[in-house]
């Protein structure tokens, strides 16, 4: 073929193939695409350009950093070729920020207008103080946070690289935190909860006898979670069940060809395969999800195994005792009754976790809750290893707390007042609670309580007159609040 003839061939067929460009839909391309990428100016014929006024180009920027915040997004991803073809193409009009624009002048704006948004919701109001640490891969941060109206919010994230992890530099955020919500938040703290690391409650000691206003308690959520680690560390026969469950799910997770053919057996068990949930070593609840998902896919287990027991031994061959001990393990029916039975003493402390970790906790709910886990675990056949580790663990962290606080916040619950505590005690009788209460109201509120409060006090420990059940409208307010639940 003549050159000439074979230039003009190729000149026409790259004619052909390039994609129409109508003036009508074309929309300015504002961001340099890369020659690989095809370049696409118009938008999708079923949508139209969008003409956004200024506030509402702000408002666009503004939304996307919160969509990129909230997926997880890394913010260069606003430049990419794709990111730009795919909004030109399904969100024509609007003009995208740079990267650089939305790490920088939009977050600080979204920043600010987060900042003001708390000053406002929590101007003039009490607030509950937390601190907590972690470290990333470089630098070791200290959050202070409070609490208001059940809700929580940062105030603070420190920078403590460079100290020592001591109680007194512990205790300067706190005290800057503190002062920092009184001067420009005008929030009042009137608590203060950290965890009970060495540190944390050093700080707290330190910072009661300096301000013995203040309500302290240890982060229980976390107290909580060391309640279920104590219960793993005992060498009983149902943890070693546990350790038994955890090789199965790894060896499992592990060989892809084994967890095809669990997946096929629980497709035709349930309709859809699924997967397990591999616990992390200290989130001990972890643990209880993870041995819950085995023990709900124990038909297919066992299937897996009796069916393919051969095929999985060759996968397996490399480790031949490891695959031995799963696969013998899966096939014990006592191995399934175990961890059913340490599953059964795991969940009351993770709905107790639950309750702890909540926005919306309150003294008397974690108070209620250390009670409750302590009967559960105080009953008749329960494992005695774990029963001694469970109400030794509650113990020790009773005896560390601020007894005379949990004590008072469940007294002061009108739907139970001295109902809970035990009868018999006489801690608790009217005398008894009056000494705690007396305290309390002298440390925390400081007043000294004269006789018409004590008259008062008998009158809401009795259910009598001014303070009964009537007066107060109590079963009203439960059925109030028990139908808006419903809904």
């Amino acid at each position: 073929m003549p050159k000439e003839a074979k230039e003009r061939l190729q000149s026409e067929e790259a004619q052909a193939n390039e994609p129409a460009i109508h003036p009508a839909n074309a929309v300015p391309l504002h961001h340099q695409v890369s020659a690989t990428v095809p370049l696409i100016l118009a938008h999708h014929p079923k949508t139209h350009p969008i003409n956004l006024t200024h506030s509402e180009l702000h408002e666009f920027h503004q939304d996307l950093l919160h969509l990129f915040a909230a997926v997880n997004i890394p913010f260069h991803a606003i430049g990419s070729p794709q990111a730009g073809i795919f909004f030109r193409k399904w969100v024509p009009g609007p003009e995208l920020p740079t990267r650089q624009a939305l790490g920088g002048r939009i977050l600080d704006a979204a920043v600010a207008e987060s900042k003001e948004r708390m000053r406002v919701a929590v101007n003039g109001k009490l607030a509950t103080g937390i601190s907590d640490g972690w470290k990333s891969l470089k630098k070791s941060l200290l959050a202070g946070m409070i609490n208001v109206d059940y809700k929580a919010y940062t105030v603070k994230v420190v920078d403590i690289s460079a100290l020592p992890k001591t109680a007194e530099n512990h205790l300067e955020v706190v005290k800057s935190i503190i002062e920092f919500c009184k001067s420009k938040l005008l929030v009042k703290i009137i608590g203060w909860v950290s965890d009970a690391g060495g540190d944390s409650r050093a700080m707290r000691v330190r910072l009661g006898k300096e301000r013995p206003d203040l309500i302290l308690l240890d982060c229980w959520a976390h107290q909580i979670e060391l309640i279920v680690g104590d219960i793993f560390k005992t060498k009983s026969e149902l943890v070693a069940a546990g350790a038994d469950a955890q090789c199965v799910i790894k060896w499992f997770l592990s060989h892809s060809r084994a967890f095809a053919l669990l997946q096929n057996q629980q497709t035709q068990a349930r309709g859809q395969a699924h997967s397990y949930v591999l616990p992390s070593h200290v989130r001990w609840t972890s643990h209880y999800l993870s041995i819950q998902s085995l023990l709900d896919d124990q038909g297919p287990l066992q299937a897996t195994v009796a069916l393919y027991r051969n095929e999985l031994k060759q996968i397996g061959s490399r480790e031949p005792e490891r695959v031995t001990h799963v696969l013998d393990t899966v096939s014990r029916t006592d191995f399934f009754m175990k961890l059913t039975e340490l599953a059964a003493y795991l969940r009351p402390l993770v709905i107790a976790l639950n309750v702890a970790q909540a926005a919306d906790t309150r003294i008397d709910h974690v108070a209620v809750t250390l009670g409750n886990i302590y009967r559960l675990f105080n009953a008749s056949g329960i494992d005695p290893v774990v029963q001694d580790a469970v109400l030794g663990s509650v113990q020790r962290r009773w005896d560390k707390t601020d007894q005379e606080m949990l004590i008072s916040a469940v007294f002061f619950n009108p739907y139970l007042r001295a109902e809970v505590f035990n009868p018999n005690n006489s801690a608790f009788c009217a005398s008894g609670l009056y000494t705690i209460v007396k305290r309390v109201c002298e440390r925390i509120l400081k007043f000294v309580p004269s006789s018409g409060f004590f008259e008062a006090y008998l009158n809401y420990y009795h259910w009598r007159g001014e303070f009964s059940s009537e007066a107060w409208h109590l079963e009203e307010h439960a059925t109030l609040y028990r139908n808006e639940a419903s809904f």
